[in-house]
């Protein structure tokens, strides 16, 4: 386990559902031995602490124990042991862990495990944001732009919303951890008749609520907003990348999971 909020969920539903399924899963949680560290464009990657705890998932309760911390050791030290039949690693990023978290997404319902708490949504109603009557856009960048292979640029999000104007909510929200242009949305969404606010740098768990309990989420290809699309509660829209790797994981892209009523752009 390891990256920031929406990668720790996914992985918690990963390995949830492979124990649903009868296996034993043994969660390698050495990253949060590190500092954390927030990077931004050209400063490295970030290394974020663990925030599991927010919905009653602690380290303690994840940690394995002591028998099954010496197994883990040795697996990640041995190859042999790691080439046994009986033994699996499944490395972030890998098309494997990639399709099981698809059919994990598939095969039921998530909300109830990751509850919003009380404090959340009295922040969310004091914000103004006491109804879901909005369209949340998530732009991804930051230390994201330092890895990724890809990424939705403001041009693809703002022909999304311009082809879906007479069909979404005419308050829009943006929600990035970096700063935003705002004029050029604001230009190009001119007599549309859409009321347009951007937040920047929110705390985590309210702009995760936000985008969860929106009307329409429009997500980029992040963990973070793709873990609050899966985890709506809502019957609204819901607005998914196409394309979330570039030339060098392109094989990925086939295995996102999406749902029935998700639209792709």
């Amino acid at each position: 386990m390891a990256g920031g909020l929406g990668a720790q969920i996914l992985t918690w539903i990963t390995g949830y559902y492979l124990q649903s399924q009868g296996h034993k899963v043994l969660f390698d949680l050495n990253y949060f031995s590190m500092s954390p560290r927030l990077a931004q464009a050209g400063e490295g990657v970030s290394i974020f602490p663990f925030e599991l705890s927010y919905y009653d998932i602690t380290l303690k309760k994840l940690s394995p124990g002591k028998f099954s911390k010496f197994l883990l050791k040795k697996i990640q030290k041995s190859s042999t042991l790691r080439k046994l039949p009986f033994i699996k690693e499944l490395p972030d990023g890998s098309t494997e862990r990639a399709s099981l978290l698809k059919a994990a997404v598939t095969s039921g319902e998530w909300c109830q495990h990751f509850p919003i708490r009380q404090d959340t949504l009295n922040a969310l109603n004091e914000l103004g944001f006491g109804q879901p009557d909005y369209c949340a856009i998530h732009l991804r960048r930051g230390d994201y732009l330092n890895v990724a292979s890809h990424l939705v640029d403001d041009d693809t999000i703002l022909d999304l919303l311009l082809q879906q104007s007479d069909k979404l909510p005419k308050r829009l929200v943006f929600l990035s951890d970096s700063p935003i242009r705002e004029s050029y949305f604001n230009e190009g969404l001119a007599g549309h008749g859409f009321c347009i606010e951007y937040r920047v740098g929110d705390d985590l768990f309210v702009s995760h609520a936000l985008m969860r309990r929106a009307n329409a989420l429009i997500i980029s290809n992040s963990q973070f907003s793709y873990s609050a699309a899966i985890l709506r509660e809502t019957e609204g829209s819901t607005f998914i990348p196409k394309q979330w790797f570039g030339d060098t994981h392109m094989e990925l892209n086939t295995a996102i999971a999406t749902r029935p009523h998700w639209i792709a752009f």
